[in-house]
């Protein structure tokens, strides 16, 4: 920090010491030598007594002003010393009124920044310094003057290192709140040039940004991470590092349902090239599920076949891969994809999971076949099946491929059991009843069987009532509230014949 803050230029000393020395003993030269003896001998009072009835002279009074503002600049410095900062700041100001050479403002600007470290911060400080940069080449400042500098840079620095450090610390707390807080407080200082070690190293914002996104991403806002991950690929100095934010930034993506996006970026971490990275696996399984929305299917079968026949696959994902075969099945039947299917089915070991999806996998078989025997197996293997959520989506599947109208009941009535209320498939199939239920009531009324009618219309508002109770999308929610009105509508009409 400055003790006292002088104009060490040498051009100022020079005139200042001739304008002493040249003229004989005079009463302001006795007053400036009891002053600079004063301070000395760190008599604080008197050195102050005497710089301030130096200075009440005015600048006119010196033959050579540079000496009136290095007396003007020494009670500052001595003020700011000694805590008295509202006479400083006062002290400022007046110096400032007067017609100052350059070198005087810089030595100001030093004076204001000490004050800021001492009613302000360091960061307000550095900011000081770092405008005064800009009127003088660093290079070319005063010794004292980079001194202070390099202090106050290394206390931003210890600042910024410490708030890193609790950010880092909150996110693996599982704080993401409060990490974002501090990332993003560090962000904003490195983009505003107020954290001057991470200019020097490129890892501390390579660290910063990737942990930020990390962050966002817990805190499921991908849209903002993305952007943290884009700034990442600007500084990635490995391949591998740009493997990985790709596969971050298309699984943000997925997450958005961007799905052309994310198959984008996601594309680039699936290459046969690629298949030793860790990125491989879960990049490949995100891009066949974004295929699958995309409806692109044929580009996903393919890859799904190729990972499927991957001898290095581990066995915690022989289930997912299950799941997006049974998938892609049921949207575009493939006999090659059908067989990689039962193949890969086999090596998965017996459990609840394992038989559920080969009851799908059998159902597809048996809507392709009709062959009485696979319909059987699967009625034989639903009792291992003890999940509700699992036997009501089992139910649901086998509603549309019954072999004929009394089965299909058989299942409905079964899916309709209050049992399966909380499931997914439970809300799809009072859907759909009540909505044949609407059908046949309209039907009925064209031909006049108003019982039936009425009868059918009742049914009809129970099971969309219970639907709509489930639904979370709005949009759904209106479209049943719709239909529902028209039921009691048609209720209302009959009701009065």
């Amino acid at each position: 920090m400055l003790r006292f803050v002088k104009i060490n230029l040498y051009f100022i000393l020079f005139f200042a010491t001739f304008a002493i020395f040249a003229n004989p003993p005079n009463p302001i030269y006795k007053t400036y030598q009891a002053a600079q003896k004063a301070l000395q001998q760190k008599d604080t009072i008197e050195a102050k007594k005497h710089l301030k009835e130096l200075i009440r002279l005015g600048p006119t009074q010196f033959q050579n002003p540079f000496l009136f503002f290095d007396i003007y600049l020494q009670l500052i410095s001595l003020e700011i010393k000694e805590t008295f900062y509202k006479d400083a700041k006062e002290h400022i100001a007046r110096l400032k009124t007067y017609k100052v050479p350059k070198e005087v403002t810089f030595a100001i600007g030093f004076l204001k920044a000490e004050l800021k470290t001492k009613e302000e911060s360091i960061e307000s400080a550095y900011i000081a310094l770092q405008k005064l940069k800009k009127q003088l080449d660093f290079a070319s400042w005063p010794q004292e003057q980079k001194t202070f500098h390099h202090a106050i840079s290394f206390q931003q620095d210890q600042a910024y290192d410490m708030l890193l450090a609790k950010a880092d610390e909150a996110f693996q707390n599982k704080d993401f709140p409060l990490a974002l807080r501090y990332f993003e407080k560090i962000a904003c200082a490195i983009d505003q040039n107020l954290y001057p070690k991470a200019s020097q190293k490129p890892q501390i914002e390579t660290h910063l940004y990737f942990y930020a996104a990390k962050t966002l991403s817990n805190l499921k806002e991908d849209n903002r991470a993305i952007q943290y991950y884009k700034k990442l690929l600007e500084t990635l100095q490995t391949k591998k590092d740009l493997v990985q934010i790709q596969f971050e930034i298309g699984a943000s993506y997925y997450r958005l349902k961007d799905y052309n996006n994310a198959t984008q970026y996601l594309q680039h971490v699936t290459k046969k090239e690629l298949d030793t990275t860790p990125f491989f696996m879960p990049a490949s399984l995100l891009q066949i599920q974004a295929y699958y929305f995309l409806n692109e299917i044929a580009k996903g079968q393919v890859l799904l076949i190729d990972i499927t026949k991957d001898p290095l696959i581990k066995k915690t994902l022989f289930l997912k891969i299950a799941n997006l075969h049974i998938e892609y099945l049921n949207k575009e039947y493939s006999k090659m994809l059908f067989e990689c299917a039962q193949a890969h089915l086999q090596k998965i070991p017996p459990s609840e999971d394992a038989t559920y999806l080969k009851i799908h996998l059998l159902s597809i078989e048996y809507t392709q076949k009709k062959e009485p025997l696979i319909y059987q197996e699967i009625k034989r293997l639903i009792p291992q099946i003890s999940s509700l959520s699992k036997q009501a989506r089992i139910f649901y599947l086998l509603c549309h491929r019954a072999p004929n109208p009394f089965e299909k009941t058989q299942w409905i009535s079964k899916l309709l059991n209050s049992k399966y209320s909380h499931t997914n498939s439970y809300k799809k199939i009072n859907v759909e009843v009540g909505k044949t239920a609407l059908q046949n009531a309209k039907q009925a009324l064209l031909q006049k069987r108003h019982s039936l009618a009425k009868k059918e219309f009742i049914e009809a508002e129970k099971r969309l009532s219970i639907a709509k109770k489930m639904e979370t999308d709005p949009f759904q929610c209106a479209a049943l509230d719709q239909l529902i009105q028209e039921c009691l509508q048609h209720l209302y009409t009959l009701s009065e014949l």
